[in-house]
């Protein structure tokens, strides 16, 4: 199950690039659907409210009913809701008395176990993630408006994962140098270590 799910996610966005420089808004808006239904099981998870998702589900396909330009335009919105999302899950995680989400996730693959340097550490790389995130929607949001759908599609579905990709790896990089006396997990056992636990992260 966790095999289908990294498959899934992988295999979306390229799908979704492929529709799009295709031409067809109808296939596109299909896989857009299948991008969202990963909000549906966020939200069965608990992890998203499920009222929201009826409440933008609702409107999107009322919406999309009355013209076909629409529903192309609207198809575009999963990509960029899943970054909203992302953002608001690592930025309410920094208000005071909660723990940030990175040293959430640090604890959960750690097991509990979470040595003093890395708790502000974690912290920082939470802001950090969040200002990356609402600059990706930012930037996806501003293409999906002026630029044409083929160069939305390219930074949205395929550039932008590789630029996240890259901050998760040098960020690891980073604490290998700035901590060599403690251990650390790779982003692969990370990204794992994630996979079917988002109640327990998006918590």
């Amino acid at each position: 199950m966790k095999g289908l799910l990294v498959a899934l996610a992988c295999a979306c966005p390229l799908a979704l690039h492929a529709a799009v420089l295709h031409g067809n808004p109808w296939l596109v808006a299909l896989i857009s659907a299948a991008i969202a239904a990963n909000f549906i099981w966020l939200a069965a998870r608990k992890a998203l409210p499920w009222w929201l998702i009826v409440a933008v589900g609702g409107a999107a396909l009322v919406a999309a009913s009355m013209d076909r330009q629409i529903a192309a335009r609207l198809a575009f919105l999963p990509p960029i809701l899943i970054y909203v999302f992302l953002c608001w899950a690592f930025a309410r995680t920094l208000v005071p008395g909660r723990e940030p989400l990175v040293t959430r996730i640090a604890r959960l693959v750690r097991a509990g176990e979470l040595p003093e340097p890395l708790v502000l550490h974690t912290r920082r790389v939470t802001w950090l993630w969040a200002v990356a995130l609402a600059l990706m929607a930012a930037i996806s949001l501003a293409l999906a408006r002026f630029a044409e759908p083929a160069t939305w599609s390219f930074f949205t579905n395929i550039l932008s994962y590789g630029l996240l990709g890259a901050l998760f790896v040098l960020e690891y990089l980073y604490r290998l140098v700035r901590y060599p006396e403690i251990r650390h997990d790779t982003p692969w056992r990370v990204a794992a270590g994630m996979v079917g636990r988002a109640a327990e992260v998006f918590r």
